[in-house]
């Protein structure tokens, strides 16, 4: 039940700029811990799904996820940190090449853009629920 006391003018605007910068940095937080752990989870999504390429499991081994820190908040950025060019050729395909020669075109396998979507869902998802 609300009391019956009076404030100020100056104490409630100093009040609600306390309760306003507590939420914010409790967004902030929550925003930074959900973008770290999706950002993980999709990392690991793609180490799974990138077995079907070569049995050794040497593309599969190169997604990694970096946190990077802005003004704003954070940001996952997943990258293949061994071959950085390759995802986007086993992607979207690439013409072969053989002796100097175009042979013909190898077909994309497309394995990163329903991870990428899945990922969008779950982070969407965590953040309304957080908030």
């Amino acid at each position: 039940m609300a009391s019956n006391k009076k404030a100020s003018v100056v104490n409630f605007s100093d009040t609600l700029a306390k309760i306003l910068d507590q939420y914010g940095a409790d967004v902030k937080n929550n925003l930074e811990e959900i973008t770290k752990d999706i950002g993980q989870k999709t990392a690991k999504q793609l180490k799974s799904a990138s077995g079907i390429f070569n049995g050794s499991g040497a593309y599969a081994r190169g997604w990694a996820c970096t946190i990077q820190k802005t003004r704003l908040g954070s940001t996952a950025v997943i990258h293949h940190k061994t071959l950085p060019g390759l995802p986007h050729l086993l992607e979207h395909g690439h013409v072969s090449i053989v002796h100097g020669r175009r042979v013909g075109r190898v077909a994309g396998r497309e394995h990163i853009a329903p991870i990428e979507q899945q990922a969008i869902e779950m982070y969407e998802k965590e953040v309304i629920s957080k908030l």
